[in-house]
C-alpha cells in the first residue's frame, strides 16, 4: 500500500503566533507550576494569518495530507483543535492530524519530542516537507531523510528552504 504524501506543520510560532507566551516560558525547567503559568495563556496565542493562507494554499496545490506536530502538551489539547480548526477549514482527525507532547513529567525537548512523534509517522506516511521556525527541528527533519525542510521566521513572514 502506497503512503499517503504528508506535510509537517509546527504551531508555535508558525501557525499562531506565540512570540509573547513562548518568551515567558519556562525553557528548561522541570517543574509541572512553571508550566502551567505558560500553558495558561495558549488561549491567547493569536492565528498567523498570513502562514495560515500560505500553508492551506500550499495544501491544496499539492494534495499533501497536513499534520501539525507540536510540543504542545496535550494538556493543551483542545485550545490548540480549535486553533486549527477556527483558523482554516482543516478538521483534527478527518481533513489533518495533531501529534502533541504527553500531558504531564515530559520535559524532553522540542527537538527529541518531534523525533519520537516524526519516527512513528514515518512508518504510516511519506512526510514530503516540514516547517519550523526552529533550527535545531529543521536539522532534525533533515537528518530523518525528509527532502523538503522549510524555516519559517515569524518575525519577518518569510520561508527559507533549508
Amino acid at each position: 500500500m502506497e503512503k499517503k504524501k504528508a506535510i509537517v506543520i509546527d504551531i508555535d510560532d508558525c501557525w499562531m503566533d506565540s512570540r509573547l507566551w513562548i518568551s515567558k516560558a519556562p525553557i528548561g525547567s522541570r517543574n509541572e507550576e512553571d508550566w502551567d503559568l505558560f500553558y495558561k495563556k495558549v488561549y491567547l496565542c493569536k492565528p498567523n494569518k498570513s502562514f495560515i493562507r500560505d500553508v492551506i494554499n500550499f495544501i491544496f496545490e499539492t494534495n499533501v495530507f497536513p499534520i501539525f506536530v507540536t510540543s504542545r502538551s496535550e494538556r493543551v489539547l483542545k485550545d490548540t483543535i480549535f486553533q486549527i480548526q477556527n483558523n482554516s477549514s482543516l478538521v483534527v482527525g478527518d481533513t489533518c492530524e495533531l501529534y502533541m507532547r504527553t500531558p504531564f513529567n515530559d520535559f524532553r525537548s522540542s527537538e527529541k519530542v518531534k523525533k519520537d512523534i516524526l519516527i512513528k509517522l514515518m512508518d504510516m506516511y511519506d512526510i514530503a516537507y516540514a516547517i519550523d521556525d526552529t533550527e535545531i527541528n529543521l536539522e532534525m527533519f533533515k537528518s530523518l531523510g525528509i527532502k523538503t525542510v522549510i524555516r519559517y521566521k515569524i518575525n519577518g513572514d518569510d520561508y527559507e528552504r533549508v
